[in-house]
């Protein structure tokens, strides 16, 4: 304990971080992640280095694991990668969700193909940096998706694959909810238009 203080400079979002990363490999009974996380000194100095540390590891576990899609419309399957098409669209929704957020938005504002189990074992592995309340979910700290979205991040090259471009994200957010409201719309107007069809037959 003396020596994770001592490491973390007296900065309680460090031990924090640390602590939830130790609670997460022991939950998932990763003993290498576990050895590795009490070897303090492969450990970075500061809590934003230390950050992209956790998340270059998760991004390491997740490796080239795919997921299969469907599309809507033609309804033909592919594989396609889970990091990019189910980690980075929910660390951006969270990066800038405004309040916490279910599985199933996630899904919706990400505009993510992926079914609802790959997004859950997503949610579960990214676990150690969420809160959840009531079944949503946020990041556990505002620093974590300051970290995300600040551009020293954006501009260095061993975050390519983690960091988040907020106007990105937030676009795609915005076109996503748009969409969603012209499909309750059209659905509404269908709706309508067989009523009189309806009562003219009774």
């Amino acid at each position: 304990m003396a020596s994770a203080v001592e490491k973390s400079r007296g900065n309680l979002g460090y031990l924090d971080a640390l602590g939830r990363a130790i609670d997460q490999a022991i939950a998932s009974n990763d003993q290498a992640l576990l050895e590795g996380l009490l070897e303090l000194k492969q450990l970075p100095d500061t809590l934003l280095k230390l950050y992209g540390h956790f998340l270059k590891l998760l991004r390491r576990s997740v490796g080239d694991l795919s997921v299969v899609v469907e599309d809507p419309l033609s309804r033909k399957q592919a594989l396609v990668s889970a990091w990019t098409n189910v980690y980075r669209p929910m660390l951006g929704v969270l990066a800038v969700a405004v309040e916490p957020v279910t599985p199933a938005q996630i899904r919706l504002l990400g505009r993510t193909l992926a079914e609802d189990s790959d997004v859950a074992n997503a949610v579960a592995r990214l676990r150690q940096f969420l809160d959840e309340r009531a079944g949503r979910y946020s990041f556990y700290h505002a620093t974590l998706p300051e970290f995300l979205v600040a551009e020293s991040t954006r501009r260095n090259p061993e975050y390519l694959e983690l960091a988040v471009d907020p106007a990105n994200a937030q676009d795609t957010i915005v076109r996503r909810v748009r969409s969603s409201w012209r499909e309750r719309r059209a659905g509404w107007t269908a709706k309508r238009s067989v009523i009189p069809i309806s009562c003219a037959t009774s």
